[in-house]
């Protein structure tokens, strides 16, 4: 299983250099199951490597909102940032599911997502910020084409991608995380 970005944030924010910590991901990669029309497993499904996969999509969602992400895969000693780094983001995958189930004869399939993470900001001068956001995905959707993180959702991938972008749009429309970092005002 591969996650995607799924998501267009406005930039809203000026650039500031962020470092984005790949995220602590606690659970094995097994995130869920394919059910056949029988009710039985058909495919279990894995994401491998989903602390950097996760950690790209963190990355490119900053970046879109206006922040210059730079990927790291741990947290610098002694909380000190980097030279030229504004603020740094960890993050920990607290839970993450994904689960389709055909349904009998041709009526298709229920397709759900859900992800929760909690997110940690912090600023040279310590932490600033400290969340715990989720985002949820199905199909067929009942959300309406004007959702920020809305992608066509037909496959495992696309939900969970669905399901993650969402949380980390989330995380940048809080009106506090938004108040912890320089933000555009036009």
């Amino acid at each position: 299983m591969r996650i995607h970005y799924a998501g267009h944030p406005a930039k809203m924010f000026f650039p500031a250099k962020i470092a984005v910590v790949s995220p602590v991901v606690a659970r094995d990669p097994d995130i869920g199951t394919v059910f056949d029309r029988g009710g039985y497993v058909r495919t279990r499904l894995y994401l491998p490597d989903a602390a950097n996969q996760i950690g790209e999509v963190i990355t490119r969602s900053l970046a879109d909102a206006g922040l210059q992400p730079v990927l790291m895969s741990e947290e610098p000693a002694n909380d000190d940032l980097p030279a030229g780094i504004d603020f740094m983001i960890t993050s920990k995958v607290e839970d993450m599911r994904c689960m389709q189930r055909f349904m009998p004869e041709e009526q298709g399939s229920i397709l759900s997502a859900h992800a929760q993470m909690h997110f940690t900001l912090s600023g040279r001068g310590g932490e600033l910020y400290s969340a715990d956001e989720s985002g949820d995905a199905s199909a067929p959707s009942r959300d309406t084409p004007t959702n920020r993180g809305s992608a066509k959702i037909v496959e495992p991938d696309d939900a969970v991608s669905t399901a993650v972008t969402r949380t980390i749009i989330r995380l940048l429309d809080d009106p506090q995380f938004e108040e912890a970092l320089p933000h555009r005002t036009s």
